[in-house]
């Protein structure tokens, strides 16, 4: 099957939570998104409002020194990772979250940097377009995903 590619306009970070609320019911346990953008494009926010739509009542930060944070949810854990300061892919799998990825939902900021270890993911990548107005273009080549991006569109 090929690629999926879907492209939304967000024109306000209240609608950029408002996508996390409708992403949040596709999502399930051992899922992994990648997301990606420049500095600033909202990754970390987009990722926030996921957690809240998820029900997860932690603090969510960036990890970007820590290179990852373990939050709770009814859904089970999720895994948040910043790839960003990563050499290698090898030392994603070098910090031990292989049972949270399998039984968790895992999101990834600069996904990029290790989405070849991640074939079946979705990618969401962030592209600002003036102070709050942002392109999202989500993309698998996973055919898990084409049924689930169908659902989210006609939410």
């Amino acid at each position: 099957m090929p690629a999926l590619f879907q492209t939304l306009a967000v024109a306000s970070l209240d609608e950029l939570a408002a996508f996390a609320r409708r992403l949040a019911p596709v999502l399930d346990a051992g899922d992994t998104v990648l997301f990606d953008g420049n500095l600033g494009a909202g990754k970390t926010t987009l990722i926030k409002d996921l957690c809240q739509a998820l029900g997860c009542r932690d603090a969510v930060t960036s990890p970007t020194y820590t290179i990852a944070q373990l939050y709770h949810a009814p859904l089970g854990p999720i895994l948040h990772l910043d790839a960003y300061r990563l050499n290698s892919s090898g030392e994603l799998w070098d910090l031990g979250y292989d049972e949270e990825m399998e039984t968790g939902l895992t999101l990834i900021e600069w996904g990029q940097k290790v989405a070849d270890d991640f074939p079946d993911a979705l990618r969401v990548e962030l592209q600002i377009e003036g102070d709050t107005q942002r392109q999202l273009i989500l993309s698998s080549e996973s055919p898990q995903w084409h049924q689930r991006l169908q659902t989210l569109e006609a939410s």
